[in-house]
């Protein structure tokens, strides 16, 4: 469970980051369809990326449950 606790913080926080992307490239799109499809996109995983970068330890928990290790 090391890797997991180490690497969960990490993703979470590079989901931040994306975050901050994810609005600079809304912000550029200049109302163009495609650049603002693109950003909602963007804001989509790095939203995702945050959930599962919290989870991280929870999920190894959870398998481990299911495996019996």
């Amino acid at each position: 469970m090391g890797i997991a606790s180490a690497i969960g913080p990490l993703i979470a926080s590079l989901g931040s980051v994306m975050i901050i992307v994810a609005g600079i490239l809304y912000l550029t799109s200049a109302g163009s369809p495609e650049k603002v499809g693109t950003a909602k996109k963007a804001l989509v995983y790095a939203i995702a990326g945050i959930a599962i970068g919290l989870a991280a330890s929870s999920i190894v928990q959870i398998v481990k449950g299911i495996v019996g290790a």
